[in-house]
């Protein structure tokens, strides 16, 4: 493990409490030890020169598919820590009957830090994408409430589009968000081709509750024929109910984005849906928050809705932020500047002036990537 290292001013996202202009952060023996100006190097310490970048936390990308014995998997280190994210979430890949699998193969065998979402189906999307089209795929009480206090898992995944659901219609994510709430977990909600409708959906959800894909552009969606966010949505967010990007292959639209930001509804985080089938659309996670840097929003922000507000919404105490006592996941970033045509899952383009582009990359103090290999 690196031991004392001194990042010497750097601007930064997602400090507690916000700092604002630039900042020494000191960390030793995997943690965040000390931020402030002026921080004087002590003996044993290296000093990194941050001027001109950006330090953020590790990256926490809220929906991903990493396990490699279902239809998606992808690996988490191909999508992980070499792109600036240091803790992936895995979306409901496993279910209560094969989660000890995804965490032989999808866990331990990664640098990357791999947290998941455990699907209500019981053997998640191993077995089709189809999870939850009948009664018996769906998992038992006794099947998922020990995984109500495995550390490894955030909440319960549901998929609510007609292809997944079948003819049970919104009956599995009825019964998923009451199995939830017995054990006292949040769930995240898939939204997408109704039925089930999407107003429907909402009003099983509440507080801490996420709708992941909340912008796509698919009829059904979250605006109104007229432009205007549905009152539903409205509602829910009252409610504390949080809406996710979730990119993914055919579930994130530019225009729906921008008129939901224009309404003052943006997103309470962004995630990049990465799995087998998308990760040629998506590429990764940085270029997914370089599409919102094009669309107007700043980059401190941005960095924020893929790491502090990830970790806050989800409870995840010691990562996500930059302050004293946290674990020592931080990203150096560089803004590179340049033209460029983005797309988002419906092939409508994004003219480009900025990129995020990792620099260098730490988990728990140690440096896994730096400049001369990025």
């Amino acid at each position: 493990m690196t031991q004392g290292i001194l990042f010497k001013n750097a601007r930064l996202a997602g400090s507690i409490p916000s700092f604002r202009g630039l900042a020494d952060v000191r960390v030793r023996d995997g943690v965040i030890a000390e931020v402030g100006t002026n921080l004087e190097l002590s003996e044993g310490e290296t000093a990194i020169d941050a001027r001109g970048n950006l330090l953020s936390p590790g990256l926490v990308d809220l929906h991903v598919h990493v396990y490699p014995g279902a239809v998606l998997g992808l690996m988490a280190d191909e999508v992980g820590y070499r792109t600036g994210v240091t803790t992936v979430i895995d979306a409901g890949s496993a279910g209560p009957l094969n989660f000890q699998e995804f965490v032989d193969r999808a866990i331990l065998t990664q640098k990357t830090r791999v947290l998941s979402w455990i699907n209500f189906a019981r053997y998640g999307l191993a077995g089709s994408l189809s999870e939850l089209d009948a009664p018996e795929k769906l998992a038992t009480y006794d099947e998922l409430e020990p995984f109500a206090r495995n550390e490894l898992v955030v909440g319960m995944k549901l998929r609510a589009s007609s292809s997944v659901v079948g003819k049970m219609g919104i009956e599995p994510i009825r019964q998923g968000v009451a199995m939830a709430r017995r054990l006292g977990m949040r769930v995240m909600v898939h939204v997408g081709n109704a039925p089930p409708h999407l107003p429907d959906v909402l009003s099983l959800l509440g507080a801490g509750d996420i709708v992941t894909h909340a912008f796509h552009g698919k009829p059904g969606g979250i605006l109104t024929e007229s432009g205007d966010v549905i009152p539903e949505a409205m509602e829910a967010r009252e409610r504390g109910v949080l809406f996710d990007v979730g990119h993914g292959n055919a579930s994130f639209n530019v225009n729906v984005m921008r008129k939901c930001l224009d309404k003052g509804f943006g997103p309470d985080s962004i995630s990049s849906d990465l799995h087998l089938q998308s990760i040629s659309k998506v590429g990764d996670l940085p270029l997914t928050l370089s599409k919102f840097l094009a669309l107007g929003m700043d980059p401190v922000e941005v960095l924020e809705l893929a790491s502090t507000r990830v970790a806050k919404n989800l409870g995840l105490n010691s990562l996500g932020a930059i302050a004293p006592g946290y674990v020592a996941d931080l990203v150096l970033w560089r803004l590179v500047e340049g033209e460029s045509l983005l797309f988002d899952s419906d092939g409508n383009e994004l003219k480009s002036t900025l990129r995020l582009a990792p620099v260098m990359v730490m988990k728990g103090g140690e440096i896994l990537l730096s400049a001369q290999e990025v």
